[in-house]
């Protein structure tokens, strides 16, 4: 099968997942205007640190075991190990959730005094720990239907909660007033409601048990995962962190909103993408042979990055733009960090391609070290460089760690699995991407809005075409994609 098919099948499907899992987090993007204007400054910091709480809980929780019931699901060969497979990861993710509830009734005052410089706010760690254990249980049959490519089912039940989400957290903020501990409430409400929804199917899931066998294996392939996700979040989480304990909750706010732009990407791309392409790496290494592919891997990243890069140029010349409709004038300071946060979101996105073939061989041990390093660098740099640069340091400090991280996963991943990336190709297009993201510097100096924005519009339409019709792209793969978007358009009709 062809690069094409294989790109079909990323396309559809991401477009489905898009409408519903992708969906809520443009609704918290969506938001951040209401936000902004409905929360104090220093309420919007505090929320954004409680949501770096959140990306803890949900990507440690599960203790890896999203990706490891990908890869035992896929390599069964019946039914029955199927069953086995999601049977042990149920207990797994059950079991640290309880001893992560154990932990926060000592750490949760510590953590409101340090982190939200207001001890009464202590309930909100616990309000929001129940949202984070119903969320990665139910990641479990979640991760079923996107193995099975039930997109349409993942989307309805990622619907279900999005909707709750959202009623909630507009009655509890408008409606009553509770502000900070509203928007905690409505996130909370919207995953135990899907939690419910699911909970017979995963009471079913848990019988009969999988043997200690069983869950050593899972454990044991989990575990590198765990102390990846560990330096991701980090990565993700470890800037606003230090500026909280520093007592700067309110840069907090700035660079948080400077960081959205990164959300927006993730939001385009990442995040279906990521919803894919975990079950389509081993189907493409099953149906093909070795050779043809790394060949189809090493196309896609090229073609992710065309897109990628589109959209981040665009992003970056529509900044000031973005950032007038999402905060008040008081956020205008975020509009510095934009670019370079952009560069640690086009790093993430390639870390995907190059955890592929370690996922394929089962030698997940580099995801860790790679990220354990990137981590070190982050810890380090925020260290040396917020307390005299404040938010610019943090961001110069993200994305060099994404940089770090890259390089060295992108190395150990070719000593195991190669593949020939067209690094050539790529880095022509990193090139031609900052030269025509910098002209939104001059186009920022016009005082004349229409005017700046017809110049960052024609800047925006001259990337992608120049590509198209500046030889970046072969004469053979235009008349491919050109049969390709036609083949999707009429099933997409049919």
């Amino acid at each position: 099968m062809s690069v094409a098919h294989y790109l079909t099948k990323l396309v559809r499907h991401s477009a489905i997942y898009g409408v519903a899992d992708v969906l809520g987090r443009a609704m918290g993007f969506l938001l951040i205007p209401f936000y902004t204007r409905a929360l104090p400054q220093e309420a919007f910091g505090q929320l954004e640190i409680l949501h770096v709480f959140q990306t803890f809980g949900v990507m440690v929780l599960s203790l890896g075991q999203v990706g490891t019931l990908m890869r035992f699901f896929s390599r069964s060969d019946s039914e029955e190990d199927r069953a086995r497979a999601v049977a042990a990861a149920l207990p797994i993710v059950i079991s640290s959730s309880v001893v992560f509830l154990a932990l926060l009734f000592f750490l949760a005052p510590w953590l409101a005094t340090r982190l939200l410089a207001d001890a009464s706010l202590d309930v909100l760690f616990f309000i929001l720990s129940a949202g984070i254990i119903a969320r990665i249980v139910t990641d479990v049959p979640l991760t079923l239907f996107r193995l099975r490519e039930a997109s349409t089912s993942y989307g309805l039940a990622s619907l279900c909660r999005l909707i709750f989400t959202l009623v909630t957290i507009l009655v509890l903020v408008v409606g009553f007033g509770w502000g900070l501990k509203g928007v905690i409430v409505g996130e909370a409400v919207g995953a135990i409601v899907l939690f419910l929804v699911l909970a017979p199917n995963l009471v079913r899931k848990l019988l009969p048990f999988p043997g200690w066998a069983a869950l050593r294996k899972h454990l044991r392939f989990g575990w590198p995962l765990v102390v990846g996700n560990l330096g991701v979040f980090v990565l993700l989480g470890i800037d606003k962190i230090f500026l909280a304990s520093l007592g700067q909750v309110t840069d907090v706010a700035i660079y948080s909103i400077g960081g959205k732009f990164f959300v927006l990407l993730n939001i385009l791309v990442f995040a279906p993408f990521s919803l894919v392409w975990g079950p389509l790496v081993f189907r493409i290494s099953q149906e093909q042979t070795e050779p043809e592919a790394r060949r189809i891997f090493s196309r896609l990243l090229t073609y992710f990055c065309v897109v990628v890069l589109v959209l981040a140029v665009g992003l970056v010349l529509f900044s000031r733009e973005i950032l007038w409709l999402a905060a008040p004038a008081e956020y205008a300071g975020a509009i510095s960090v934009v670019p370079i946060l952009l560069v640690a979101a086009l790093c993430q996105g390639a870390n995907k391609h190059f955890q592929a073939g370690l996922h394929i061989t089962g030698f997940t041990r580099p995801i860790a070290a790679s990220t354990t390093i990137a981590a070190v660098v982050n810890i380090v740099g925020n260290y040396l460089l917020i307390p005299p640069f404040g938010i610019l340091g943090a961001a110069v400090t993200s994305a060099v760690s994404y940089v770090v991280m890259c390089v060295v996963l992108a190395r150990t991943s070719y000593q195991r699995y190669p593949v020939h990336y067209e690094w050539k190709r790529i880095a022509t297009l990193l090139a031609f991407a900052a030269l025509v993201g910098a002209t939104a510097l001059h186009w920022n100096r016009l005082d004349s809005w229409m005017w700046s924005g017809l110049g960052k519009a024609a800047s925006t339409l001259v990337f992608p075409l120049a590509l198209w019709f500046g030889g970046f792209f072969s004469a053979t793969e235009r008349r491919e994609a050109v049969s390709w978007l036609k083949r999707l358009s009429s099933r997409e009709q049919a």
